[in-house]
């Protein structure tokens, strides 16, 4: 079974390509491999898989089995494996996962490879704005900071939204030092 060992800042995972096939049971796998003593080693196991709604799909599989909605730095490189293996072209890709529906930007080196992957910040932004109490900072460049506590709250119809996850801290860095621009409540 051919895997690939991938991370992003750390977070190591054992990716496989599933386009073409399908793994069964990836929660005992993931078990299995993940001890970093006697197997593989890593933080899970992510899966690289077909999507009927973006260009693929991430599946990921923390160390204990259980699957997890988003891995940031995990989807950075399952946009790069897709890339490499040719299932996407071009300097963009979407990638399905338990939380919606994400936009990666590649930056390409001049041999046409994946030197760094970027995940669309704006929709988190947009995200945020519509169900959460927080802040955003915002760079010249991009929004690049997001601070927020989730909480329960009304809609336009007086009805009460419950959030699933409780309360959420997203924190999105950029690699360029630009003085902080406007600070807004979002």
């Amino acid at each position: 079974m051919k895997f690939y060992k991938m991370h992003g800042i750390g977070n190591d995972y054992i990716y496989f390509d599933c386009m073409n096939k399908e793994i069964k049971n990836p929660e005992q796998l993931s078990v299995k491999l993940s001890d970093r003593h006697f197997s593989i080693g890593g933080d899970g196991v992510i899966l690289l898989c077909p999507s009927k709604i973006a260009d693929c799909k991430m599946r990921m599989f923390n160390a204990d089995g259980s699957e997890g909605k988003m891995c940031g730095n995990g989807i950075r490189c399952v946009g790069k494996l897709a890339h490499d293996l040719g299932y996407v072209t071009g300097d963009t890709c979407t990638v399905e996962t338990l939380s919606g529906v994400k936009t990666l930007r590649f930056f390409l080196g001049k041999d046409g490879k994946v030197e760094s992957v970027k995940v669309d910040p704006l929709n988190l932004a947009a995200y945020s704005r519509q169900f959460f109490d927080g802040f955003a900072a915002e760079y010249e460049s991009d929004t690049v900071l997001f601070f927020h506590i989730v909480r329960n709250h009304r809609n336009e119809s007086g009805i009460l939204v419950f959030h699933p996850f409780g309360f959420q801290i997203l924190f999105v860095a950029t690699h360029h030092q630009h003085s902080l621009g406007n600070v807004q409540r979002v």
